[in-house]
């Protein structure tokens, strides 16, 4: 299994923060290039589709939500990406001194292409998605 993870410190209380991620219909706080985004269902279970600059599109399942915890599960189910068996995470933490930790990670089997090259994609994504989410939230 390949796996990427990032995190970064984010200068806003943690309920901020976890008001923007949690709205799983809404990404573009921490993915800008959504160009729509529709979700069929609600709560666990509902699966939203995202459409891309390019035609890509993406499905994506609402595996687990805790807003007690501030953390969020999803799985890729509809890719243009060369893997399976994802399942990505969202984890919101304080921090003190009215900031927050965002933790986002994946964990996903590459297929046809070597996990390394998935891995250094998915930190790339995270990266750019959580400074997204930095600037959105500190305005």
């Amino acid at each position: 299994m390949g796996t990427a993870a990032r995190s970064v410190i984010i200068g806003v209380p943690a309920e901020v923060v976890w008001a923007a991620i949690r709205d799983f219909a809404n990404p573009r706080a921490y993915a800008s290039g959504v160009l729509s985004c529709t979700v069929e269902g609600s709560g666990v279970g509902a699966v939203r589709t995202m459409a891309l600059p390019g035609g890509a599109e993406f499905k994506e399942e609402l595996r687990a939500l805790n807003d007690a915890a501030r953390t969020l599960s999803y799985s890729i189910i509809q890719s243009p990406r060369p893997i399976a068996d994802h399942e990505a995470d969202f984890a919101v933490r304080d921090a003190g001194e009215g900031r927050c930790e965002v933790t986002w990670s994946c964990r996903f089997r590459a297929v046809g292409v070597p996990e390394a090259e998935m891995e250094e994609t998915y930190g790339r994504i995270f990266e750019g998605g959580l400074a997204e989410l930095k600037k959105n939230v500190e305005g």
